[in-house]
């Protein structure tokens, strides 16, 4: 089955389970509406839709995005303030609104998105707020061990529910195994746990004692979503000035322009064909980026020497993959990018720099930089060499030094990509080639 066709089948059976969620609660909870309800919809719908209309927003590379939104904490609370058909009705109603406001123009153009989204919501409410009227008992007090137990088990389905239901579509999407998936997100959401889900509890508790004290809630919400924001921004400001730093080192040089951007360019191209996972791609990526950023610390005339280095500077040459890992080692949203950078330079059969790594004990990163980097270095003019190989000569060389330098399959899938790419018709040349580059 091909991909497009399983995220069809997968959504179909999500809406179809959503769909009969809402007949079922339809039937079995008859709630007489009142304007108790009405204003609580409101409020809990207008609540929603701010709060994912300014979510904090964060890129560890451009194809990925990631949100944090209070809108969770007020989801969570409205599915046991609310009966269960309400909670849905405002869920759907909020989502569409949310998704209209969000994708604009492109709303019609991604309605299979839409209606994904929708459908596994009113699941994850439906679900939660049904528990809630079952098992919830008002004549007992909010801290009794059996209410207690009916929150924390609500709060555990819900979590389960939206990422079981979510995470089975993107861990297919991204070829990776469904729990690796799942654990290392819910790894990467414990912000959201460990505050948003609190705030829920605490509107819940707030809710049966005085539903305006609420209002009180507002400073505390504001000042989690500006503390998170700004730590967000500093790691984003973060990259920023390290790309710019490393885009500042190739530009020093004309022969060195752009070398860092095709390098991540290509590098990106092959782990989609290799079908790398998002996470681990998102990784090697940002490496191939900055792989060269400890050339900073390497003395210019160095790097623009004309003539054969002696045995002493090139030893300084072989210090730049060092201080490239000293440079990022201290950022956490780089993963493990600082031990990729520090092994780019390492050789299949053993004989690289700087630990000599063979085989698969070089990190799949640095197996990876090392083929991209080698091509651009052989179809790009150097201080040392002012006649560069063709893009074909690159290629053939490669093969002939895989299972030597570079990794059989990854050279293998390298090459086969480079002439892909170049049977493209409309292709953005320079996206991945130096300009001055000879196809033949």
């Amino acid at each position: 089955m091909t991909k497009n066709k399983w995220i069809i089948y997968y959504t179909f059976w999500v809406t179809i389970v959503s769909v009969f969620l809402v007949i079922f609660t339809l039937v079995r909870f008859k709630v007489n509406f009142s304007t108790k309800i009405l204003v609580y919809s409101i409020l809990f719908g207008i609540g929603i839709i701010l709060a994912d209309e300014y979510p904090i927003v964060y890129f560890p590379h451009k194809e990925n995005k990631a949100e944090i939104t209070i809108s969770l904490s007020l989801t969570f609370a409205m599915a046991f303030i609310i009966p269960p058909i309400y909670a849905i009705l405002v869920a759907v109603i909020t989502n569409i609104i949310a998704e209209i406001l969000s994708r604009k123009k492109d709303f019609f153009k991604k309605w299979f998105k839409v209606v994904f989204n929708t459908a596994y919501l009113s699941i994850v409410v439906g679900i939660t707020s049904i528990l809630f009227y079952r098992l919830y008992t008002p004549q007992l007090t909010f801290l009794s061990i059996h209410n207690i137990g009916c929150l924390l088990i609500c709060g555990i389905i819900y979590i389960l529910l939206e990422t079981f239901i979510l995470f089975g579509l993107l861990s297919y999407l991204n070829n990776e195994r469904f729990f690796k998936y799942w654990i290392k997100n819910i790894e990467a959401a414990q912000l959201e746990l460990l505050t948003l889900f609190p705030l829920g509890y605490l509107l819940i508790y707030i809710y049966i004692k005085n539903f305006w004290v609420s209002v009180l809630l507002i400073p505390l919400f504001i000042a989690i979503y500006f503390a998170s924001k700004e730590k967000v921004e500093i790691i984003k400001q973060t990259e920023k000035t390290l790309y710019a730093l490393a885009a500042i080192e190739d530009n020093k040089f004309p022969d060195t322009k752009k070398h860092s951007d095709r390098v991540g360019n290509l590098t990106e191209e092959l782990l989609f064909k290799l079908k790398v996972s998002e996470d681990e791609r998102d990784t090697i990526v940002k490496a191939a980026r900055l792989h060269d950023i400890g050339k900073i610390a390497i003395p210019d005339w160095i790097l623009e020497k004309p003539d054969r280095l002696t045995k002493e500077e090139f030893e300084v040459i072989k210090k730049h993959p060092e201080r490239g890992q000293e440079i990022v080692e201290n950022l956490s949203a780089f993963g493990n990018g600082p031990e990729i950078i520090l092994h780019h330079h390492e050789r299949w059969d053993g004989n690289g720099y700087p630990g000599k790594l063979k085989d698969d004990k070089i990190p799949l990163g640095s197996r990876i930089i090392t083929v991209v980097d080698s091509f651009d270095a052989m179809i790009s003019i150097r201080p040392y060499r002012k006649n560069p190989k063709t893009i074909k000569e690159a290629i053939e060389e490669i093969r002939e030094e895989k299972g030597r330098q570079f990794d059989p399959e990854i050279a293998k899938n390298f090459c086969t990509l480079i002439e892909e790419l170049l049977q493209k018709p409309n292709l953005e040349f320079t996206k991945y080639f130096p300009e001055n580059a000879q196809i033949k």
